[in-house]
């Protein structure tokens, strides 16, 4: 393909297309001319006479490339399906884009986040970098703006750290030039996030979070189960729009069961109600099961009971008991589970002994210390001197 300018001809490789905003025939002067072999014989014929061509009566205009909304980055987990919006959301986002400027943004660039709808987005936390270090946290107003007032001349970089709720994380990091050119508006869509339903559940007593807890989440078209983590975090999701329902199936072990059935809702906007609350502010506290237990401090040489021996049971509260003169130590509101138990001080005149017991709490077989049940269990302490 050959291309003629006022300075002679270039040749381009097949399947080159020119920039849209030239003209196809600079040599014309006048006008755009379709790009045929016909008109190219007799730009060439005009070049060499040295004199213009014609200009085409009918041309059409020149025609915008079509599917372009603005040039803002997309997130990068959005779905596919977010980088060709509707019509409607183009007009939208060409309004919001094309409004004025905020007075009190002329002192320095402004960021504005926004849905794919053109609402303003408020509560998104960005954080901005020079050179590759923090500079400052700063969160977008009710309006959807982020104002950067007193910036050093340069180049920054802008990172959200913290998406509005609903909506994905921006991956791309946002780069800005201050001074700015044509009023430094810097316009980001956000994507919406895929519905989900996430909560903690958490000791009753100690707010702890509570792993292995199962959940069932079900509607008219299904059930669904999840196990809380580590962090007693449970999710379920992606979720259509709709009512659930949500249950506790099966507490931690030494847990209390509970029958408490909630209502889950969720919206064509994406948000999820739980009782009538946000998901946000819902948790599950989860009630233990405690046990008390008993045991015997005694003279290893006389078997008489001894007073004043302190015990430590640990881990989750850690526990604290004194043996009574009849040498009776009693654990109240211990936890279900493995504990270690440990002699904190030996009675008067007593050696000290720093052996550590095994301590099984459980519903089934009761509590047992070292192997032995703890009632019939005796800790037997040797006189200082021998």
């Amino acid at each position: 393909m050959i291309r003629l300018t006022n300075g002679g001809e270039k040749r381009l490789q097949p399947g080159c297309f020119f920039d849209p905003p030239m003209k196809i025939h600079p040599c014309s002067g006048r006008g755009r001319r379709p790009f045929t072999q016909t008109n190219i014989r007799q730009d060439r014929k005009y070049a060499l006479a040295g004199k213009s061509a014609p200009p085409e009566k009918d041309s059409p205009p020149l025609e915008e490339p079509s599917g372009l909304i603005l040039s803002e980055p997309q997130p990068d987990t959005a779905p596919a399906a977010a980088h060709s919006a509707p019509a409607s959301e183009k007009s939208s986002i060409r309004e919001l884009a094309a409004l004025p400027l905020p007075s009190s943004s002329l002192k320095g660039p402004l960021l504005l986040q926004a849905n794919r709808a053109g609402r303003p987005l408020a509560g998104a936390r960005w954080e901005l970098y020079r050179d590759g270090a923090p500079l400052k946290n700063l969160q977008t107003g009710e309006d959807g703006s982020l104002r950067l007032d007193r910036l050093e001349p340069g180049a920054y970089l802008l990172r959200e750290i913290r998406a509005v709720p609903g909506y994905l994380l921006q991956k791309t990091p946002q780069m800005l030039m201050v001074p700015a050119p044509g009023g430094a508006l810097l316009t980001v869509v956000s994507s919406p996030a895929p519905c989900q339903l996430s909560f903690t559940t958490v000791d009753a007593a100690g707010g702890w979070p509570l792993h292995r807890a199962v959940f069932r989440l079900e509607d008219a078209s299904g059930v669904w189960e999840e196990v809380s983590g580590w962090d007693g975090r449970v999710c379920f999701g992606p979720l259509t729009p709709g009512d659930y329902r949500l249950c506790c199936r099966s507490p931690v072990p030494g847990y209390a069961e509970t029958a408490e059935i909630w209502s889950v809702g969720v919206d064509s906007s994406g948000s999820v109600i739980v009782n009538g609350r946000p998901a946000e502010a819902f948790s599950v506290p989860l009630r233990p099961l405690l046990t008390d237990f008993t045991f015997q401090v005694s003279d290893a040489l006389s078997g008489e009971p001894l007073a004043g021996a302190v015990f430590s049971l640990g881990d989750r509260p850690i526990l604290d008991a004194v043996s009574d003169r009849e040498g009776w130590v009693a654990f109240r509101g211990v936890y279900h589970g493995y504990h270690t138990l440990s002699q904190r001080q030996p009675a008067a005149g007593y050696q000290a002994d720093n052996t550590r017991l095994p301590v099984n709490v459980s519903a089934g077989s009761g509590v047992q210390i070292d192997g032995l049940p703890a009632e019939s269990y005796r800790f037997e302490c040797l006189p200082e001197g021998i």
